[in-house]
This record gives C-alpha cells, sequence and structure tokens, in this order.
C-alpha cells in the first residue's frame, strides 16, 4: 500500500466504523435503560393505585374496588394485576380474561417492591411488580400479596424501532464523517501533491528550485531539497572548472609533444615521430573523454531551445574555409526544446555538424520535429556515405573510417557520450542525397 490518500482513508474509515459501532450500541443500552425504568416507574405507580383499592372480602379472600387505569377492564389489554391473601386463592382483573398465568409469586419483606420479567408457556414475556402489604380484619393481620404486569411487547417493539432508526441515522452519520475525512485528507496532502509538481517542474527543466509556500511540516523537506540543488550546482561548477584548468595544464604539454614529434620527423627517424604522434593522439583522447564526462557530472536537466543553438552552430561552420561553399538547408519549427544544458548541446551539434561539413559535397540538409513525444534532429549530407556494417565504428572512442586527415574520431563519440548522459539517443542511417544521416533524439517534456 503505497498511496498515503488510501492509508489515511482506510484508517480514517475503520475508525469511524469502530466510534459509530459503539455508539450505536451505547445509545441501544442507554435506551433499553430509560424503557425499562419508565416502565418499573410505571408499574410502581400502578401497584401503589391497586394496593390503595384493594379490600379485604373475609380471612381468605380480597378484592380490588374501581381501579382507576381502565385498561385493567379490558380483555388482552397488556395490563393485568392480581391480588391474593396468603392461603387463598388470587383475584384477577378482567384484562387477564381467561387466561390463568401465574405471575404472582410469594414475596419477600412486606413493604418491599419485587421487579422480574416472566414468559408464560403461550404469551408473550411480561414485566412484573409486586409486593406484600398487610391489613386488619377483624382485628387480626392478614398478608395480602399484590402484584401488577405489563406486556412486554410494545416495549421490544419500541426498542427494535430505535435500533433500526439509530442504526440508520448513524450510517448517514458515519458515511458523512468518512466524506470528510477524505476531504480532509485530500486537504491536507494538497501542499505534497503541489510539491510533487515542483520536483517535476525541476525534473523536466522548467524549475531549478523549491519555491512557493508549504506548511510548516513540509518546509524542512522543500529546504533539504533545495539545499541538495544547491550542492549539485556547486559540484558542476568544480568538475567544469577542473575540467577546464585540466585542458589548460594539458595543452602546453601536447603541444610541446607535437613540436617534438615534427622535429623527429625532420631528423629523419619517421616511425619513431609516427609512434609519439599516436601516443600524443591517445593522449588527446582520453583527455576530450575525461573532459566530456566531468562537464555531464552531477548535473540536473535544464530545458533549452533547439533551433537558436541550430542556427547559431551553423552560422559558427559556415566561416570555416569549406563551411560557406556548402548549402545549408534548415527545416525546424519556431521553437522546439530539448532537455539538455546550453553548452552540453553546443558540443553535441558542433561535433554532428562539423562532421556532415567535412563529408558533405555541396549540400548539408538539418530537420527537426517532434514525434511521438521525442525531438528528433536529422543531419543529413550528400557526401560518400557510410556502409550501414560500419554505422557502429562511427562512435568507437579514437575510431576513424577514413584516413583522410582532419579529424581524431573523437567528436561522434563525444556527441554520443553527451547524448546517453541526458537520456538521449544518437543513431545513423542512410540519407537520401547519398551521404550519412545522424539522427539525434532526446525525451519531451511537457511543462509540469
Amino acid at each position: 500500500m503505497s498511496s498515503l490518500r488510501l492509508r489515511f482513508a482506510l484508517v480514517a474509515g475503520i475508525s469511524i466504523v469502530i466510534a459509530v459501532g459503539f455508539t450505536g450500541l451505547a445509545l441501544s443500552r442507554l435506551f433499553n435503560n430509560y424503557i425499562e425504568t419508565e416502565l418499573k416507574t410505571e408499574l410502581e405507580y400502578q401497584l401503589e393505585q391497586i394496593t390503595n383499592n384493594v379490600r379485604l372480602v373475609n380471612a381468605l379472600h380480597a378484592t380490588v374496588d374501581q381501579p382507576t387505569d381502565p385498561r385493567f377492564g379490558t380483555p388482552l389489554s397488556g395490563h393485568y394485576w392480581q391480588i391474593r391473601v396468603a392461603g387463598g386463592e388470587p383475584a384477577l382483573s378482567a384484562s387477564i380474561w381467561i387466561q390463568r398465568f401465574p405471575f404472582l409469586q410469594a414475596s419477600s419483606t412486606p413493604g418491599q417492591i419485587i421487579h422480574q420479567v416472566l414468559t408464560p408457556t403461550d404469551g408473550d414475556p411480561i414485566s412484573v411488580a409486586q409486593w406484600r402489604i398487610t391489613q386488619q380484619h377483624e382485628g387480626k393481620d392478614v398478608e395480602v400479596d399484590i402484584a401488577v404486569a405489563a406486556d412486554r411487547k410494545q416495549v421490544l417493539i419500541a426498542m427494535t424501532a430505535f435500533r433500526s432508526q439509530s442504526a440508520v441515522w448513524l450510517s448517514i452519520l458515519a458515511l458523512a464523517l468518512l466524506a470528510a475525512a477524505i476531504a480532509q485528507i485530500f486537504l491536507g496532502l494538497r501542499p505534497m501533491e503541489a510539491l510533487r509538481r515542483k520536483v517535476e517542474q525541476i525534473k523536466s527543466g522548467n524549475a531549478a528550485r523549491l519555491t512557493g509556500r508549504y506548511p510548516s511540516e513540509v518546509v524542512p523537506l522543500v529546504d533539504e531539497v533545495n539545499e541538495l540543488l544547491d550542492i549539485q550546482d556547486d559540484t558542476l561548477r568544480q568538475a567544469r572548472t577542473r575540467a577546464g584548468d585540466l585542458a589548460h595544464g594539458l595543452k602546453t604539454p601536447i603541444t610541446v609533444l607535437s613540436a617534438i614529434a615534427r622535429q623527429v620527423h625532420k631528423s629523419g627517424l619517421t616511425k619513431a615521430s609516427a609512434d609519439i604522434n599516436e601516443q600524443i593522439a591517445t593522449m588527446d583522447s582520453h583527455v576530450q573523454l575525461e573532459l566530456s564526462r566531468a562537464r555531464l557530472a552531477a548535473q540536473y536537466v535544464v530545458n533549452c531551445d533547439l533551433v537558436p543553438s541550430v542556427q547559431r552552430v551553423t552560422r559558427t561552420i559556415r566561416k570555416i574555409p569549406t563551411g560557406h561553399q556548402i548549402d545549408w538547408q534548415l527545416d525546424m519549427p519556431d521553437k522546439l526544446e530539448v532537455p539538455i544544458e546550453q553548452q552540453d548541446l553546443s558540443d553535441v551539434l558542433g561535433n554532428v555538424l562539423d562532421n556532415a561539413r567535412k563529408w558533405a559535397k555541396s549540400q548539408i540538409i538539418v530537420r527537426a520535429s517532434l514525434e511521438d513525444d521525442e525531438v528528433v534532429l536529422r543531419v543529413e549530407d550528400d557526401g560518400k556515405g557510410v556502409q550501414p556494417a560500419d554505422f557502429t565504428m562511427l562512435t568507437q572512442r579514437g575510431r576513424r573510417l577514413s584516413d583522410t586527415p582532419g579529424g581524431s574520431g573523437l567528436g561522434l563519440s563525444i556527441a554520443k557520450n553527451i547524448m546517453t548522459a541526458y537520456r538521449g539517443d544518437i543513431s545513423f542511417y542512410s540519407a537520401a542525397p547519398g551521404g550519412l544521416g545522424v539522427q539525434l533524439t532526446w525525451p519531451h517534456r511537457r511543462p509540469a
């Protein structure tokens, strides 16, 4: 489970279900206690009313004169009374009618009310309240047991209805709470989404730092990321500086060695001169390759416009003695951004376009377009071309397919290293004019 939203929503949902469930149980228990308390209070009131109307017929029989609650006179009304003189037969309310369920039980201490729930064999459960009183009859104390009962059917119906209604409303409450929790999660994580978009902008080259206002909990992360980007910039600058220092430091020794090789050659030591020149070429190859790697170290991608870079490099190459004799045809849109640093793009274009100049007879065609979320630049010359089987050799370090002077076999190798570092690609094909076609491809990243 990698989504924070899903985790928060799941925890919120489980918490809400548990909380609402316990709330439902608590409300049901409270309602049941309230109903039972009300029923007991009513039974005690009726018990007192019946007691006030008890009259002894003789030492073995008693009756009730005019009960105040009319339900006691309605058959099967759900409210009943029974009285019994100790040792005698019980007297029953008219509401009992022909049912003779014995809800009058043995009483305890006189004056103490006993509550109980009984279930007749052929009826519904009933709640009973009873006590024992003492009355005088012909100068003697006579104990009388008095009980009132109420049918529990209505109580059970009320409890069931309350549970059903509370379940409905608590479910609605749970859904409302869950919706509020989800809304809170999305609102709470909105700064993280904004942070993600900012990081995507940095990745695509549309921003250099994380900017904007963020919650205090996210600010330390933003500061750490910006600090890391600062360190990357410092590392890049240091790498470029070291690369420049290295190039400057090796320039003079290589020049001196080249001069010595020429003197050796003039002295007649042709083989020794060739060996020295070979080693100089090898040294220069290593230096150029490591310099290009140093420039690419510790950098993040910054978009730059391809079109003006191609135009600028083309103008520069045209100033070379053979460059102005070539017909340069540029077919490009007004603007086309590629994810590569400006200086590195210039190095790639310089190597590719200058290689085309060296081998072109009279024409070079440069086309740029956006194809399937990729930026594609094609450079075609009308030279003698390269056999498809030899395409892989074009980017091999120090490898040359011709002995024609003027090249070191490093240009296309350096271009490939730079393109690979920026997740781009360089490939070759046979061009329509008959020469070599070079295709440069970059992933196209739209603004985040």
